[in-house]
């Protein structure tokens, strides 16, 4: 048997395993994708022609014919795709977006490619990344043309024969298990401009079934794990954790968090949280209190939220002061500084069925006059 060099996946593997999807976030982010392809054209059997890598130590570049079906994927009108050769058999999802061709592999995770060239017969695209240690960039560069059949077969819908011998050992698409909606349980644990904290607890029963478990997030009700800002995904052999979900947009913008499963090959979904970033809105400045001896702070809220200062009872909207009694009774020499240090505090409140939250923490250094 041949060896396949699977190129597209082991470009894949490389972004997941050494760089751990970190460059991704920033290609995400920085990259407006301009053109713009007919999702129709991707549709069908592609095989791997030419592939160049290229890192800052070496070169390689190959070419091979569609004959030997070295790299073979497959894309279905449904959205599902599926990567092949005779040494592998990875299948997932597709999703195209301007130029962003996503891929979700099964069991893998979540890679975007940018597409060069798309016609009815050739498709090319780059996959770009670096290091975690960010001590190099790679870049594969891939060219397929497109055929109508391959040696193997491509029906991943249908049943599966055990007698086979040609069934592969880990089925396409098995059997989907009824997975109640309780089995995950999600709860918020913080709130913050650019992030939200998710505790999550997984039934015992259930986890055995699952592929994966994670989180997708947008501001678009009922994320998927294609349209969320950036997805999470988690061991699900785990019964608890916490998990970030970091944001993109200014703070105060609402997001839609919600759990995910990988049963088989479907994707199974559960809670979701209407949940609304937080923005610095509170004003605080200390003066001295002469009848007291003691540091006060004066604050201006301009958000209906609830939060504390210090061991103080919640505040509400609006302004007023506060006295310190935690500092003590300060000297009398003039011109002594003090620092005086906002600790971080949460409470939550629900506004407009919106959760959210507070944290603020600053040092204001205040001058004995």
């Amino acid at each position: 048997m041949r060896k396949c060099k699977f190129y597209f996946i082991a470009s894949f593997f490389m972004s997941l395993v050494i760089s751990l999807l970190s460059c991704s976030k920033d290609d995400e982010g920085n990259n407006k994708h301009e053109n713009t392809y007919d999702e129709s054209l991707l549709v069908g059997n592609w095989v791997l022609t030419h592939v160049i890598y290229e890192d800052d130590e070496e070169y390689e570049e190959d070419h091979y014919s569609t004959s030997e079906e070295y790299d073979i994927i497959n894309f279905q009108e449904d959205g599902y795709c599926r990567n092949f050769c005779d040494s592998w058999d990875d299948s997932g999802r597709w999703k195209l977006s301007g130029d962003a061709l996503t891929l979700f592999y099964y069991g893998e995770g979540r890679r975007t490619v940018t597409i060069t060239e798309l016609s009815s017969s050739v498709l090319s695209f780059e996959d770009h990344g670096i290091f975690s240690d960010g001590s190099m960039e790679y870049t594969y560069i891939m060219t397929y043309r497109k055929v109508k059949s391959v040696s193997t077969p491509v029906d991943p819908d249908k049943p599966v024969d055990p007698d086979d011998p040609d069934t592969p050992d880990d089925p396409v698409t098995p059997d989907v298990p009824n997975i109640p909606s309780a089995t995950i349980k999600s709860k918020i644990y913080e709130v913050y401009e650019d992030k939200i904290i998710v505790d999550f607890t997984l039934d015992k029963e259930y986890i055995s079934k699952m592929r994966q478990m994670g989180y997708c997030w947008s501001t678009k009700p009922n994320p998927t794990v294609f349209d969320s800002t950036e997805g999470s995904t988690l061991n699900p052999n785990k019964e608890s954790g916490r998990v970030t979900c970091e944001l993109k947009e200014a703070a105060g913008t609402t997001y839609y968090i919600r759990a995910y499963a990988l049963v088989g090959s479907e994707f199974v979904y559960f809670d979701e949280m209407k949940v609304q970033s937080v923005g610095r809105d509170i004003k605080l400045s200390a003066y001295y209190s002469k009848d007291k001896d003691k540091i006060a702070v004066d604050y201006n809220i301009t958000r209906n939220d609830v939060f504390t200062l210090y061991f103080y009872a919640p505040l509400t909207s609006g302004f007023g002061r506060v006295v310190n009694d935690d500092l003590g009774i300060l000297g009398k020499e003039k011109g002594t500084k003090y620092v005086i240090n906002y600790s971080c505090y949460y409470y939550y409140a629900y506004l407009e069925d919106v959760l959210t939250g507070i944290r603020y923490c600053s040092n204001i250094v205040y001058k004995h006059e």
